[in-house]
């Protein structure tokens, strides 16, 4: 989908009539106070928001950028699956010893990070993801940290991508129009709640409000992501079934 076709995707919020209210499907854009502009998906049903089911609570997902995606989310595989090399690479550079246990280990890096003791900047990039699990990275310091863990930064990102296509709980849009950040990705499990009167649907009251209606996903884009969030949350985990029986069945019916 191209970047284009943002028009087909998204209906922008030009008029507000009288009578208009917050919709299933609604864009949000918050700016309010210090935090960055950030953006929200309103996956509360329209029959609650009718019928007031919803307790005044409006339940959001965040529409991200790819960049705010990778760091944010798909980083933390790396994290994870590379701990053991990321961790002896902050035992080489800071000269701990090689038998420290962990909790020692994440004492003694810890430490240094709250001195200032670490002179290089990868090693300190590296030792504040290693030992605080880091929730503000930048693109670039995940970059140091793929390289550190001994991965072509090239070929993660392509991990990346495949990613993004195939997990399931990531829904890939196009930019909505006239929205200068360029967020694309709904991330299904960073769910959230904000407080129906904290999101403005008029312009004049968006001073007032942490939250304000920008554009609205169009049909079947919105039911789209309904039915994924639903997915997401509803799937348990079945173990796989070994299927070698019944392909041995069918040989047998084949002959």
């Amino acid at each position: 989908m191209s970047q284009q076709d943002g028009g087909a995707v998204w209906r922008l919020y030009e008029d507000v009539a009288p009578g208009d209210t917050l919709q299933q499907g609604d864009l949000i854009r918050f700016a309010a106070g210090q935090t960055p502009v950030h953006y929200g998906i309103v996956v509360t049903g329209d029959c609650d928001l009718d019928n007031r089911k919803h307790s005044r609570l409006v339940t959001l997902v965040p529409l991200l950028t790819v960049e705010q995606i990778i760091c944010n989310c798909l980083a933390y595989d790396v994290l994870e699956k590379k701990s053991q090399e990321l961790r002896q690479f902050c035992k080489e550079k800071l000269l701990i010893h090689e038998e420290t246990n962990d909790s020692q280990f994440i004492a003694l890096v810890k430490a240094r990070v709250i001195a200032k003791d670490i002179s290089e900047p990868d090693v300190e990039v590296v030792a504040k993801a290693t030992c605080y699990g880091r929730s503000d990275l930048t693109l670039s310091e995940v970059k140091i940290i793929v390289e550190t863990a001994g991965r072509q930064w090239k070929k993660t990102m392509e991990v990346f991508e495949n990613q993004i296509k195939s997990r399931g709980d990531l829904l890939l849009l196009c930019p909505p129009p006239l929205i200068e950040e360029k967020p694309t990705v709904a991330w299904l499990r960073a769910i959230w709640q904000e407080q129906q009167d904290a999101i403005a649907i008029r312009t004049s009251e968006a001073t007032e409000r942490k939250g304000l209606r920008v554009a609205q996903l169009r049909s079947p884009f919105r039911y789209r992501l309904t039915q994924m969030l639903g997915q997401v949350f509803a799937d348990i985990g079945l173990p796989k079934i070994d299927t070698n029986p019944l392909a041995s069945e069918l040989r047998e019916l084949s002959c």
